[in-house]
């Protein structure tokens, strides 16, 4: 099933589904968010399968280690507030504006470093 699914995401019409993907999600996230939110889960569950099955290379990669880093310091904070005033902490974290962090990593793995396909996605 893994080497499918491998085989499935270096094929270019994955490549390709997965680039209008990010297209279509900066197009529409801001002027109509339901379709926006559509394509932004497309992407996401294609880069957690691509996360899932590259796991190596995002192991090794020191990006992705501090990712990692970064939520478990959020998270410590998070309960040490808790813990401390508990009166002003919030029940359960916020993970929204680190999750911003991910599509972006997501999108950037889906650009797969083409200067076009970092220019039209800018433009669009």
């Amino acid at each position: 099933m893994t080497k499918f699914l491998k085989q499935y995401l270096e094929s270019e019409y994955c490549s390709s589904l997965m680039f209008l993907s990010v297209v279509f999600y900066v197009f529409f996230k801001d002027s109509v968010q339901l379709i926006g939110d559509i394509f932004q889960t497309i992407m996401i569950v294609g880069g957690l399968i691509a996360i899932y099955l590259y796991k190596d290379f995002f192991l090794r990669n020191i990006v992705f280690l501090l990712i990692f880093i970064g939520a478990l310091v959020q998270t410590v904070s998070w309960f040490m507030s808790t813990i401390s005033i508990p009166e002003l902490a919030q029940t359960y974290p916020n993970i929204k504006p680190f999750s911003y962090l991910l599509v972006f990593l997501v999108i950037a793995f889906w650009l797969k470093g083409s200067a076009k396909r970092s220019l039209f996605v800018l433009l669009s």
